[in-house]
């Protein structure tokens, strides 16, 4: 879900690409997500 909804800001242009990038390194980072 908080990827979802992160994904949607970003694309709406509410968040930065900075911002979305940092936010998918903190779910590598703890594992979240893996790729």
């Amino acid at each position: 879900q908080w990827i979802k909804k992160n994904a949607g800001w970003w694309a709406d242009d509410q968040i930065t690409d900075s911002d979305f990038i940092k936010g998918i390194e903190y779910l590598v980072t703890h594992k979240i997500i893996t790729y």
